[in-house]
Protein backbone atom coordinates (compact mmCIF):
# COMPACT_ATOMS: atom_id res chain seq x y z
CA UNK A 1 0.00 0.00 0.00
CA UNK A 2 1.31 3.79 -0.98
CA UNK A 3 1.43 6.16 1.99
CA UNK A 4 2.44 9.58 1.41
CA UNK A 5 4.34 8.26 -2.09
CA UNK A 6 6.19 5.25 0.22
CA UNK A 7 5.38 1.97 0.44
CA UNK A 8 4.04 1.28 4.11
CA UNK A 9 6.63 -1.26 4.55
CA UNK A 10 9.28 1.36 3.38
CA UNK A 11 11.70 1.77 6.69
CA UNK A 12 12.33 5.27 5.24
CA UNK A 13 8.61 6.05 6.17
CA UNK A 14 9.60 7.05 9.42
CA UNK A 15 13.50 7.94 9.46
CA UNK A 16 15.41 9.51 6.32
CA UNK A 17 18.84 8.84 6.06
CA UNK A 18 19.54 12.44 7.83
CA UNK A 19 17.06 12.38 10.20
CA UNK A 20 16.84 12.08 14.14
CA UNK A 21 14.48 10.74 16.20
CA UNK A 22 13.06 14.56 16.87
CA UNK A 23 12.04 14.79 12.94
CA UNK A 24 10.75 11.35 13.05
CA UNK A 25 8.30 12.49 16.46
CA UNK A 26 7.27 16.17 14.31
CA UNK A 27 6.51 14.09 11.02
CA UNK A 28 4.32 11.61 13.59
CA UNK A 29 0.75 13.40 13.23
CA UNK A 30 1.69 13.34 9.37
CA UNK A 31 2.57 9.70 9.63
CA UNK A 32 -0.85 8.63 11.87
CA UNK A 33 -3.34 10.94 9.22
CA UNK A 34 -1.82 9.49 6.36
CA UNK A 35 -2.40 5.88 7.36
CA UNK A 36 -5.72 6.88 8.98
CA UNK A 37 -6.57 7.96 4.81
CA UNK A 38 -5.00 4.99 3.77
CA UNK A 39 -7.30 2.86 5.99
CA UNK A 40 -9.96 4.75 5.05
CA UNK A 41 -10.86 5.75 8.97
CA UNK A 42 -14.60 7.48 9.53
CA UNK A 43 -14.07 10.58 11.77
CA UNK A 44 -15.86 8.27 14.62
CA UNK A 45 -13.57 5.21 14.05
CA UNK A 46 -10.42 8.04 13.99
CA UNK A 47 -11.72 9.28 17.56
CA UNK A 48 -11.81 5.70 18.77
CA UNK A 49 -8.37 4.74 17.27
CA UNK A 50 -6.93 7.67 18.76
CA UNK A 51 -8.76 7.02 22.05
CA UNK A 52 -7.17 3.80 22.07
CA UNK A 53 -3.83 5.16 21.84
CA UNK A 54 -4.83 7.94 24.64
CA UNK A 55 -6.09 5.37 26.60
CA UNK A 56 -2.62 2.94 25.87
CA UNK A 57 -0.11 5.96 26.91
CA UNK A 58 -2.97 6.61 29.71
CA UNK A 59 -2.72 2.88 30.75
CA UNK A 60 0.99 3.04 31.11
CA UNK A 61 0.80 6.17 33.22
CA UNK A 62 -2.22 4.67 35.37
CA UNK A 63 0.14 0.98 36.00
CA UNK A 64 3.27 3.01 36.82
CA UNK A 65 2.32 5.39 39.55
CA UNK A 66 -0.22 2.14 40.71
CA UNK A 67 2.86 0.35 40.85
CA UNK A 68 5.10 2.79 41.95
CA UNK A 69 2.66 3.49 45.28
CA UNK A 70 1.98 -0.40 45.65
CA UNK A 71 5.83 -0.93 45.91
CA UNK A 72 7.56 2.12 47.14
CA UNK A 73 4.61 3.61 49.39
CA UNK A 74 3.48 0.08 50.61
CA UNK A 75 -0.51 1.85 49.72
CA UNK A 76 -3.24 -0.25 49.41
CA UNK A 77 -4.67 -1.61 45.82
CA UNK A 78 -7.74 0.55 46.33
CA UNK A 79 -5.70 3.92 47.11
CA UNK A 80 -2.98 3.23 44.57
CA UNK A 81 -5.95 2.76 41.98
CA UNK A 82 -7.51 6.30 42.81
CA UNK A 83 -4.05 7.90 42.62
CA UNK A 84 -2.91 6.34 39.24
CA UNK A 85 -6.20 6.91 38.28
CA UNK A 86 -6.08 10.86 38.87
CA UNK A 87 -2.81 11.40 37.13
CA UNK A 88 -3.92 9.37 34.28
CA UNK A 89 -7.38 11.29 33.62
CA UNK A 90 -5.17 14.43 34.07
CA UNK A 91 -2.85 13.17 31.27
CA UNK A 92 -5.79 11.77 29.24
CA UNK A 93 -7.96 14.97 29.21
CA UNK A 94 -5.34 17.05 27.96
CA UNK A 95 -4.53 14.63 25.06
CA UNK A 96 -8.34 14.52 24.06
CA UNK A 97 -8.92 18.05 24.24
CA UNK A 98 -6.09 18.18 21.49
CA UNK A 99 -5.98 15.40 20.02
CA UNK A 100 -8.50 12.97 20.12
CA UNK A 101 -11.82 15.13 19.96
CA UNK A 102 -9.87 18.57 18.91
CA UNK A 103 -11.99 20.76 21.29
CA UNK A 104 -9.67 23.39 22.19
CA UNK A 105 -12.56 25.61 21.38
CA UNK A 106 -14.82 24.66 24.07
CA UNK A 107 -14.60 26.44 27.57
CA UNK A 108 -11.74 24.21 29.49
CA UNK A 109 -13.29 24.00 32.71
CA UNK A 110 -17.04 23.30 32.01
CA UNK A 111 -15.61 20.42 29.58
CA UNK A 112 -13.13 19.35 32.28
CA UNK A 113 -16.02 19.16 34.93
CA UNK A 114 -17.55 16.43 32.03
CA UNK A 115 -14.57 14.49 31.32
CA UNK A 116 -14.48 14.18 35.14
CA UNK A 117 -17.96 12.90 35.29
CA UNK A 118 -17.22 10.49 33.05
CA UNK A 119 -14.18 9.44 34.10
CA UNK A 120 -15.43 8.99 38.13
CA UNK A 121 -18.35 6.78 36.27
CA UNK A 122 -15.49 4.70 34.08
CA UNK A 123 -13.80 4.24 38.10
CA UNK A 124 -16.61 3.26 39.75
CA UNK A 125 -16.75 -0.12 36.90
CA UNK A 126 -12.52 -0.38 37.22
CA UNK A 127 -12.84 -0.54 40.97
CA UNK A 128 -15.86 -2.74 41.33
CA UNK A 129 -13.81 -5.14 38.70
CA UNK A 130 -10.33 -4.40 40.70
CA UNK A 131 -11.96 -5.52 43.94
CA UNK A 132 -13.64 -8.98 41.76
CA UNK A 133 -10.69 -9.79 40.80
CA UNK A 134 -8.39 -9.27 43.69
CA UNK A 135 -10.91 -11.62 45.74
CA UNK A 136 -10.73 -14.06 43.10
CA UNK A 137 -6.91 -14.41 43.60
CA UNK A 138 -5.53 -12.22 40.53
CA UNK A 139 -2.07 -10.40 41.04
CA UNK A 140 -2.62 -6.29 41.70
CA UNK A 141 -1.24 -5.28 38.80
CA UNK A 142 -2.93 -7.78 36.23
CA UNK A 143 -6.10 -7.00 37.84
CA UNK A 144 -5.65 -3.52 37.52
CA UNK A 145 -5.14 -3.51 33.87
CA UNK A 146 -7.91 -5.53 33.02
CA UNK A 147 -10.03 -3.34 35.05
CA UNK A 148 -8.93 -0.67 33.05
CA UNK A 149 -9.77 -2.64 29.74
CA UNK A 150 -13.62 -3.03 31.40
CA UNK A 151 -13.70 0.30 32.00
CA UNK A 152 -12.51 1.61 28.45
CA UNK A 153 -15.87 1.38 26.08
CA UNK A 154 -18.14 2.90 28.70
CA UNK A 155 -15.46 5.62 28.53
CA UNK A 156 -14.90 6.15 25.27
CA UNK A 157 -18.85 6.42 24.82
CA UNK A 158 -19.06 8.84 27.64
CA UNK A 159 -16.72 11.22 26.40
CA UNK A 160 -17.68 10.88 22.67
CA UNK A 161 -21.84 12.21 23.31
CA UNK A 162 -21.23 13.96 26.65
CA UNK A 163 -17.84 15.55 27.40
CA UNK A 164 -16.60 16.56 24.03
CA UNK A 165 -19.25 16.73 21.72
CA UNK A 166 -20.25 19.28 19.21
CA UNK A 167 -22.99 21.35 20.28
CA UNK A 168 -24.62 23.13 18.34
Amino acid sequence: MLVQGRQQDDPGLLLAPADDGAAALRRFPQIINAEAAALALTPPRLQAARFCVVGLLGTFVNLAVYAALIGAAAASPHLAAVVAFSVAVTHNHLLHRVWTFDRRDVAYLPQGARFLVVSLAALAVNLLVLRGLLSAGAGEIEAQALAIAAATPASFAGNRVWAFAVRT
